[in-house]
């Protein structure tokens, strides 16, 4: 949340996207091979619900770090700094942070209600490799699915928590 204050704080727009950038590569970036990809599905499938809507928030997020890349490696400009571009920006890192802490919020509570050690809490990685799966999406609030097989195929609201019986049945 540090980096979302500091681009709160920040007077220069450009430094402004370079810190919600941050925020994002901070809840869902890892030091692995076609990070950028990862960072593009986790956050379309934790805001999207729909596939038009991963398509929109993946297309979103990709304008937004070419941007942040081509500045943060003093490339030329191919494009020209858009003023959506700071909103995309700040937008993304604020649904994405807010979804994540109400993610772990969640996941702490449900795990403390089964009296599960804190030790045996799953770790970042497999909480992240949780939000990689494209599959079956659960709405852990309302319950609403997209599975193929139900009749509620899209999530009320971007809080959805996927596959969490994974996570869970690993901890067991």
């Amino acid at each position: 949340m540090g980096y979302l204050g500091k681009a709160s704080v920040t007077d220069e727009p450009l430094d402004r996207i370079l810190w919600y950038v941050t925020v994002l590569d901070a809840l869902l970036g890892e030091k692995v091979p076609g990070f950028t990809g990862a960072m593009r599905r986790r956050l379309s499938n934790i805001l999207a619900t729909s596939e038009a809507e991963k398509k929109t928030v993946g297309n979103q997020f990709d304008e937004v770090y070419d941007f942040r890349s081509q500045l943060v490696h003093g490339k030329q400009y191919k494009k020209k700094a858009r003023s959506d571009h700071l909103y995309e920006a700040r937008e993304l890192a604020r649904q994405a942070i807010t979804w994540f802490v109400d993610f772990v919020l969640f996941v702490d509570d449900s795990l403390r209600r089964r009296k599960v050690d804190y030790n045996s809490y799953p770790r970042r990685s497999e909480l992240l490799a949780v939000l990689d799966h494209d599959g079956s999406v659960i709405n852990y609030r309302s319950g609403y699915s997209n599975d193929p097989r139900s009749d509620n195929r899209e999530c009320s609201r971007p809080t959805r928590l996927i596959l969490f019986r994974t996570v869970i049945l690993r901890i067991s």
